[in-house]
């Protein structure tokens, strides 16, 4: 009976960013610290030291394995981070934070909606371009 026996896959010469970014000292202490605090602290803090580790390179898929938690986890922590400092107040005062996140997303969301309705009435550029996909599903 022959044994066929698999070639050994070489080593990954192209590490990714947060592979990299994780073999700084300061980033595995950083990275130690908030897994071993996250319990005990709160939302703001755990934000503020998830986008220091950010600006050091770690991706949030990366530290979604480093630290056991969901990125979507991350990403909310690291939006109440980014909130204007009277949100951030408010939510260290014992608001809830979901609701105003999701009260800024909706804000955002309407601004986003507002910026399209002016630029379409100062260049016409978006009505032309429905117009064009109408008449082009039209003739086929």
């Amino acid at each position: 009976m022959t044994v066929i026996r698999k070639a050994a896959k070489p080593e990954r010469t192209n590490k990714n960013r947060h592979y990299r970014s994780k073999l700084i000292p300061k980033v595995q202490e950083l990275i130690y610290e908030l897994r071993r605090d996250w319990d005990a602290m709160g939302l703001l803090e755990r934000g503020k030291r998830l986008e220091k580790l950010i600006s050091f390179g770690c991706s949030r898929r990366g530290l979604e394995e480093e630290l056991k938690v969901s990125a979507t986890s991350i990403r909310r922590h690291l939006e109440i981070a980014r909130l204007p400092e009277a949100d951030r107040k408010a939510i260290a005062d014992g608001a809830s934070a979901k609701k105003t996140l999701s009260l800024k997303s909706n804000a955002d969301r309407q601004s986003k909606r507002q910026q399209r309705i002016d630029q379409d009435q100062n260049t016409g550029a978006l009505s032309d371009e429905i117009a064009a996909t109408i008449l082009e599903f039209c003739r086929t």
